[in-house]
């Protein structure tokens, strides 16, 4: 079964960081009561208890930011991973990877070799869905039996991408399983994929862009995001009430910001006319996935709109009164191949740019495509 990608996670602070606040608090409290008791001390003068004041906070601060660099700041380091080199694993197993410190997500990049349908997906946050230390490869179906299978990871770095890179690599040997492996040469001759570059998006609502970027590096043309965000153009209305920015325009909002409050996205016009300045493209509505699957064959990515939350309708109106529908966790992600039939694939490959490659179901794709009324932008190589 795919795992279908959410943004769940732990809102409990793990034991070690809840031990380091416990201790700070009661570090703080202390300093404070000996501070009060220091200044009520009638035979020291002003200017010795300001002193002290000082000297005491200092040390404090230092403390506190020693924590901080040592948790935030520092390069995270792998503490485990698995399954390692040893007696044959089944097939089924977890690939996973640990590390001591949040991970920055931005330059890490991870492969799994042989290449497997899958999706890494970041886990075991310090608090809700903020700074990861776990990184999960989900495959789609199962890996391959009597396989050795090399796990990569490259650009390890903290949280602010602010230490020298690293990498990590280990290797295991999957257990012989004729069935299983029979299976999978099965799906994998029914499966079309175009070798479209999968990155993680830079920014909190960048989805689109993210995507044009992947589809843009597949044709050859290396663009950042904030060069195609500038280029999309932003549209700075405030939202007050009913009334906001136009998304077939400009991008609307604050690309930092949080969606539906103080930022939103942008629609399918804005980045065809961004992406034809690099080529061919061509934006629609009421596709099918005929359309898609056609395209694929011909070796041209996808980008369409989805959702990735709630996916609860909604609208505003501009302030020239444009009428603008909207949902609720607004998203975009690359169709670059599909398994099965063209006519009716079971499953349709995307580039998610929240969290890398991913099969979806037909019925999970079908849904998600038909409320933006299956819209896209076809990018021409």
């Amino acid at each position: 079964m795919p795992h279908i990608p959410s943004f769940a996670g732990s809102s409990i602070i793990p034991p070690a960081y809840l031990s380091f606040s416990i201790s700070s608090g009661l570090i703080f409290v202390f300093v404070l009561i000996f501070l009060i008791v220091h200044f009520q001390n009638k035979g020291l003068s002003l200017r010795h208890k300001l002193r002290e004041f000082f000297v005491w906070s200092g040390l404090l601060l230092a403390g506190l930011g020693a924590l901080a660099l040592f948790i935030f700041l520092t390069s995270p380091k792998v503490i485990s991973a698995s399954p390692l080199n040893g007696s044959p694993v089944d097939p089924e197993t977890p690939v996973s990877v640990k590390f001591d410190k949040p991970v920055g997500r931005k330059a890490l990049t991870e492969s799994i070799s042989p290449d497997v349908p899958g999706t890494w997906v970041y886990e075991d946050p310090v608090y809700a869905t903020h700074l990861y230390r776990r990184l999960t490869f989900y495959p789609d179906t199962s890996l391959n039996g009597g396989t050795t299978y090399t796990v990569k990871l490259e650009g390890i770095e903290n949280i602010i991408l602010t230490t020298k890179p690293s990498a990590y690599e280990f290797s295991f040997t999957t257990k012989a399983n004729p069935v299983v492996t029979k299976a999978l040469q099965k799906i994998q001759s029914e499966t079309v994929k175009l070798t479209v570059p999968s990155y993680i998006q830079q920014h909190t609502l960048s989805c689109e862009v993210a995507s044009l970027r992947m589809a843009l590096a597949y044709k050859g043309v290396n663009k950042s995001e904030d060069e195609l965000l500038a280029q999309v153009g932003y549209d700075n209305t405030p939202h007050v009430g009913g009334t906001w920015g136009n998304p077939y325009e400009h991008f609307v909002g604050n690309v930092n910001g949080n969606q539906m409050r103080d930022g939103y996205g942008v629609y399918w016009g804005p980045i065809e006319r961004v992406a034809k300045m690099y080529g061919g493209a061509q934006a629609f509505e009421h596709g099918n996935v005929k359309l898609l699957t056609s395209n694929i064959l011909k070796g041209n990515p996808v980008i369409i709109w989805v959702y990735s939350s709630s996916g609860a309708p909604t609208h505003w109106k501009t302030p020239t009164g444009v009428e603008v529908f909207a949902v609720a966790g607004e998203h975009t992600v690359v169709v670059v191949g599909f398994v099965g039939p063209a006519d009716n694939p079971t499953k349709i490959i995307v580039n998610d740019s929240l969290v890398g490659q991913v099969y979806w179901p037909r019925s999970f794709f079908d849904h998600r495509w038909a409320t933006f009324s299956e819209a896209g932008v076809i990018i021409y190589k």
